[in-house]
């Protein structure tokens, strides 16, 4: 499952993860009260989640879908990069963490990582966090 307010990106990470043997994309949405009201548990094994976006963040979808299934495997995709946004995803159940601006091998290592019951955070943190 994809949630990111961007089409492209969407579009553009579906087509990445779906040129890989075994994976398939499920479902995306655009907003993260369209993925809450949509959550469906059984309907995929990883949540790849936007942090900033319009009307719910990513933060907060997560702690939905995580109230309706606490064993979810979330990872964080952003382009904030911060220390501070890695913590608040730790304390909240997040499994994994991932920036925008990795390459596909980190996201695809993440995914792996985290459906085998591990933990995959960002290798880059900003100097900033």
């Amino acid at each position: 499952m994809i949630v990111d307010d961007h089409e492209m990106v969407i579009q553009g990470l579906k087509a990445l993860i779906e040129s890989q043997p075994g994976f398939v994309v499920t479902s995306s949405y655009n907003d993260g009260k369209e993925a809450i009201s949509e959550f469906d548990p059984e309907n995929q094994d990883i949540v790849l989640m936007d942090i900033n976006m319009p009307i719910i963040n990513g933060f907060e979808t997560s702690a939905e879908i995580l109230s309706k299934n606490k064993d979810e495997k979330i990872i964080m995709l952003s382009m904030e990069v911060t220390r501070a946004y890695m913590k608040k995803a730790l304390e909240e159940g997040i499994k994994g963490y991932v920036s925008k601006s990795a390459d596909i091998f980190e996201l695809l290592s993440a995914i792996k990582s985290v459906f085998q019951g591990n933990k995959s955070f960002s290798n880059f943190i900003s100097i900033n966090g």
